[in-house]
């Protein structure tokens, strides 16, 4: 089982799981299997001995139990690391949208190997710190007070979070990385 580290499928524990499962009942059924158990607890009870036959069997059925498990943990780690980068390329995105307290200045984007202008970003004005917010008393009173922008508040909190996620990107990560940015 390969995980396409290039790509953006992440896979669940579950799904991992069932594709092992797919690649042993694509060369051993269900029936096969349980046939070849119950052969093996008859030899451990000393009450059944196996073939040659039945012994060449045990012995691919065993390189291949080796061998998906193998697969299986490798593709755990790659579907693993798959996912940390990917965390680690939203993070970036994140942090390359403007902060909503800083705004955004004006920009004008020229064609290439050009003077002409090919578009102009405008700029975005920055949100004010604080919004009015009205607080009803218990006597029917009400009156205006001024709190952080709830807006503001979640973008700190979004870009601190993203900010956490790429500190913590191993080099693995980072590598990996790199080379998708690459494609």
């Amino acid at each position: 089982m390969i995980i396409d580290k290039l790509g953006s499928r992440i896979y669940t524990e579950h799904e991992l799981t069932d594709l092992a499962q797919f690649e042993i009942r694509s060369k051993f059924s269900a029936a096969a299997e349980d046939n070849l158990s119950r052969k093996l607890r008859g030899v451990s009870l000393g009450i059944y001995t196996l073939s040659a036959q039945e012994q060449q069997d045990l012995l691919e059925y065993q390189t291949l139990l080796y061998a998906v498990q193998s697969s299986t943990a490798q593709a755990i780690l790659d579907n693993k690391l798959l996912a940390d980068t990917i965390a680690y390329e939203n993070a970036v995105q994140r942090l390359q949208q403007y902060e909503l307290a800083v705004g955004r200045p004006e920009s004008i984007i020229y064609k290439p190997d050009s003077q002409d202008i090919d578009y102009v970003i405008p700029a975005v004005e920055p949100l004010p710190p604080l919004v009015d917010k009205t607080v009803y008393h218990e006597d029917g009173t009400s009156e205006i007070i001024q709190v952080p922008s709830p807006q503001i508040e979640a973008d700190s909190a979004e870009r601190l979070a993203a900010q956490a996620v790429i500190n913590a990107a191993t080099s693995e990560v980072l590598a990996l990385y790199e080379l998708r940015k690459g494609t």
